[in-house]
């Protein structure tokens, strides 16, 4: 996954994911269409990519969890994760008290 480094509105250095395909090489491409952009080889292929609303969250997903997590699997071919979750001494999902309500839920 390609990662830009910037500098944030405070002044310091930051690192953002982009939400793209890998680059092989990339570096830094101003025109008067794009002033401020990245021009970058992927394949066999030139990108020109402008980058909007640095800084914002995207792709993201929130799931909540029953328990601790306790490791991630990538499946890069079905482009999914799957989270292993495990206590001990836990108390059965049926029986639980939150501050959500019996089992957790709304």
């Amino acid at each position: 996954r390609p990662w830009l480094g910037h500098v944030d509105l405070q002044g310091r250095f930051a690192l953002a994911p982009l939400s793209y395909e890998a680059l092989e090489h990339a570096a830094p491409f101003a025109s008067d269409q794009c002033p401020e952009g990245v021009v970058a080889v992927a394949g066999n292929t030139l990108r020109i990519v402008s980058v909007e609303r640095l800084g914002e969250s995207f792709n993201t997903t929130k799931c909540r969890l029953r328990y601790t997590p306790r490791e991630l699997s990538v499946n890069p071919d079905r482009r999914t994760l799957a989270i292993v979750e495990a206590d001990q001494s836990t108390v059965p999902y049926q029986q639980r008290e939150g501050p959500e309500g019996p089992a957790g839920e709304k």
